[in-house]
């Protein structure tokens, strides 16, 4: 699996944060897109590195972390 620049960044975010918002990830990530963003996290969530966390808050909020997958990637 080949990892984009912009998916690593994601990920290095992630990796060190724990459980991080959208808005987070987006000031984390130097130069990208809210859509860029958007299309990124899609991809890693579909390829099972990331789990997206979908919270019961007013506004709703959501949180990326790693997969158990994604979490043995960070590490090697």
């Amino acid at each position: 699996m080949c990892l984009m620049r912009n998916g690593i960044a994601i990920i290095s975010s992630i990796c060190l944060y724990n459980k991080r918002r959208f808005s987070d990830i987006l000031n984390d990530v130097v130069g990208i897109s809210n859509k860029m963003l958007s299309k990124e996290l899609k991809e890693l969530e579909t390829n099972k590195l990331i789990k997206r966390t979908v919270l019961d808050t007013q506004p709703v909020t959501v949180q990326y972390e790693l997969s158990k997958h994604g979490a043995k990637q960070c590490k090697q």
